[in-house]
């Protein structure tokens, strides 16, 4: 339903007066031709808008629009509009995307410091009372001459204060005797041994033991030496008194004693682990000991001396070889 004449009038090109675009891009510069972008539409362009307009230049253009296209000021870096040489002739910074919308996220918080190393434990105070088993006597003199013959023990202490009572737990045989040496009578100190094994020493009168060093705190008798060899006694749970019942720092340094009578009857026989017989368990006994396997400190006193064949105060290899003699002869 076109009319006749459309394909002339609207099809063709429109009227081109030859009129330049130059310098007036977006314009007209004789109202016959056009120089902005409805001109593609209507067809009605000027000869010269895409050289003039569409490669629009800077050139005598910074800080505003050649052809009202392209751009030659800073914002067209922001909308990415800029012209060709905008960089070269304003000396601007080449078109680049606009920034994100969203805001950068923070940076991360830098690591904790590791916390500070915590402070070395306190030292235990120093202790004010120190006990100690004495070695046992074999051949002791009780005053009086009544347990003549008899073992003995005692237990000694080194003091830095003056003090006032003790209490312990004592594991061995019961003593036939104590002694009225020491604490016990001298400083009017009464020391008792129960049917529980609590050896309690204390004064009626509240004499204080003295300070010093490697004094006799207790000594006890046996009136037979048969009835306790080869057995130990051992002392624990020490508790020292000061005035007014005040409790003291005490240590107990050696906590156990062996009896062995007059020297120990299995001396030099091979008998390690004091079982009466000298047989491949003691072998193997003095080999761990040579070896590591088992600590020296843990035989008894007369277990060492009945594995020292040699009496030479130590554990090796020709006490294995002198046993396994015993053994084999």
């Amino acid at each position: 339903d076109c009319c006749p004449d459309y394909t002339d009038f609207c099809l063709a090109p429109g009227p081109q007066a030859g009129g330049s675009c130059d310098g007036i891009c977006g314009g007209t510069p004789d109202g016959a031709c056009f120089c902005d972008p409805l001109c593609t539409l209507y067809a009605d362009c000027c000869d010269d808008y895409e050289d003039i307009c569409l490669l629009g230049s800077c050139e005598d253009s910074c800080g505003a629009s050649p052809n009202g296209i392209c751009f030659c000021d800073e914002l067209c870096t922001l909308y990415i509009d800029c012209c060709d040489d905008y960089e070269e002739e304003c000396d601007g910074v080449a078109p680049r995307p606009p920034p994100s919308p969203f805001p950068p996220p923070p940076p991360f918080p830098p690591p904790s410091p590791p916390p500070p190393p915590s402070p070395p434990p306190s030292p235990p105070p120093p202790p004010d009372v120190q006990i100690y088993f004495d070695d046992p006597l074999p051949f002791p003199s009780f005053p009086g001459g009544e347990f003549i013959g008899g073992p003995a023990w005692q237990i000694r202490y080194t003091a830095d204060v003056e003090w006032f009572g003790f209490q312990m737990d004592y594991v061995g045989p019961i003593p036939t005797a104590s002694s009225n040496t020491g604490v016990d009578g001298t400083l009017g100190y009464a020391v008792d041994l129960g049917a529980n094994g609590i050896l309690l020493g204390y004064s009626a009168i509240n004499t204080p033991m003295p300070a010093g060093s490697d004094l006799l705190l207790v000594e006890f008798y046996y009136d037979d030496a048969a009835s306790v060899e080869g057995q130990s006694a051992t002392i624990s749970g020490f508790l020292a008194s000061g005035f007014e019942g005040t409790e003291l720092v005490g240590l107990i340094v050696v906590d156990t004693v062996l009896f062995g009578g007059p020297g120990c009857p299995n001396a030099g026989d091979g008998d390690v682990n004091l079982d009466m017989e000298t047989n491949v368990l003691d072998v193997v006994l003095v080999v761990n000991i040579i070896i590591g396997v088992t600590d020296v400190m843990e035989l008894e006193e007369c277990g060492f001396e009945g594995g020292d064949t040699n009496t030479d105060d130590t554990l090796n290899i020709l006490d294995v070889v002198d046993i396994v003699n015993i053994i084999t002869s």
